[in-house]
């Protein structure tokens, strides 16, 4: 992470602090921009702020995620170094310090600081406590839920995170699920607008909920789908693919390098996660290697697939060993009956199902197959999931692969 830097501070009512951090922040080395988000101040905040040097955008849903997401989006540069409006006291050298701590790997960068008034309740009793048993690899973060990091956003599916001030825990998980580094620095002392219990109150079960979900989505274990066209992995696998990367889990999807229109569909479709990425059989064990990873789920073809092109599974299988992991998880792809073209959208089917629409509807238009049967499906599993509460539907029974592997079919 490199300057420029853009400084965003998300802002509700703070008229009477957001000036001074605008000039302590447009002072620091590096530093491009402020830009002050205005979250539906009913004070003055959005003039100090812009009277103070700062670019102000405005943001009228509430919620700190909110704030953070639209400045973010605002930011002119790709690091960003993201502070509170309510800071009283700074020590100098904030934005330096942060920036030295940054390394080639690294996508984010925690504040660990000291407040004399506040002893952080929520984050020695419940974050830490919880990271120890959900996220190992992050319990020696101090500070793991601090509001004052430095990020780069080209690591983080901006649209996805949450709006609510569960947002900076967020943003730590999906940058470790990525596989990219994070570090924490101190930064010295820091003075802020006091909390009470109500406070911690009411954000405590929105910091749990989140881990606690994202634990189970396993983000640090990537999804490898081979397919030999798009329409198998729409059709048998949407929703595994939608929820793993909407959760900041890495999907790698690998075709045969002849499929150019498949290639750019699938790049298109996952471009705003930056998780996903599409491999070859001869690129995948090099895209295995980048990052941190817990062992391998594939999704292989069908047996009809598999037996029309049995050189390309044995090359992803190849490539899977030779990543030098655990043995990887198996299943293999549903086939495909006659003309009827049902996606795959049983994975949390109340959530995500922009994209399980989207992606359906955008492939059925590229590739000229008839849309009308994939929106029915798309409708009758959101009804049947409504109805039944499901979080994880995705059914597997024991198969072997004309290679004779051990796989799962999917039911």
């Amino acid at each position: 992470m490199k300057p420029p830097f853009s400084v965003v501070v998300p802002a509700r009512n703070e008229a009477g602090t957001v000036a001074e951090v605008v000039r302590r922040m447009a002072g620091s080395p590096g530093v491009g921009e402020v830009v002050v988000v205005d979250n539906a101040s009913t004070d003055t905040t959005a003039n100090a702020a812009r009277l103070a040097g700062a670019r102000v955008v405005h943001e009228s849903r509430p919620g700190l995620g909110a704030a953070v997401k639209a400045g973010l989006k605002a930011a002119s540069h790709d690091t960003v170094v993201k502070v509170d409006a309510d800071l009283t006291r700074v020590e100098p050298g904030l934005v330096e310090r942060l920036a030295a701590a940054a390394g080639e790997d690294v996508a984010l960068v925690k504040g660990r600081w000291r407040d004399p008034v506040d002893t952080m309740p929520m984050t020695r009793l419940m974050v830490r406590p919880a990271l120890r048993h959900l996220f190992p690899e992050l319990a020696g973060l101090a500070a793991a839920n601090s509001g004052l990091y430095m990020v780069d956003r080209r690591a983080v599916a901006v649209d996805r995170l949450r709006d609510s001030y569960a947002v900076d825990l967020d943003i730590l998980l999906r940058v470790h699920s990525g596989g990219w580094s994070v570090r924490e620095t101190d930064i010295g002392e820091i003075r802020n607008n006091p909390r009470d219990i109500a406070h911690y109150n009411d954000i405590s079960e929105e910091l749990l909920g989140l881990l606690i979900e994202r634990a189970a989505c396993n983000p640090l274990r990537p999804l490898v789908v081979a397919a030999r066209r798009a329409e198998e992995i729409v059709s048998c696998c949407l929703g595994t693919m939608a929820a793993k990367l909407a959760a900041g889990g890495r999907v790698i999807v690998c075709l045969p390098p002849d499929c150019a229109l498949d290639r750019s569909l699938l790049t298109r479709a996952m471009r705003p996660f930056p998780t996903g990425a599409l491999a070859t059989p001869d690129t995948l064990a090099r895209r295995l290697a980048a990052g941190k990873l817990c062992g391998v789920t594939a999704v292989l073809p069908s047996v009809e697939s598999a037996r029309e092109d049995p050189d390309f599974e044995r090359a992803v299988l190849a490539q899977l060993q030779n990543a030098s992991l655990p043995r990887p998880r198996c299943y293999r792809m549903r086939s495909l009956e006659g003309a009827d073209f049902h996606p795959g959208v049983t994975v949390d089917i109340g959530s995500h199902r922009d994209l399980k629409r989207f992606w359906c509807a955008w492939v059925a238009e590229e590739k000229g197959l008839d849309d009308r049967a994939m929106m029915r499906a798309c409708d009758e599993d959101d009804r049947w999931g409504e109805e039944a509460g499901v979080l994880a539907a995705e059914g597997f029974a024991p198969w072997f692969s004309p290679s004779g592997v051990a796989c799962l079919k999917s039911l």
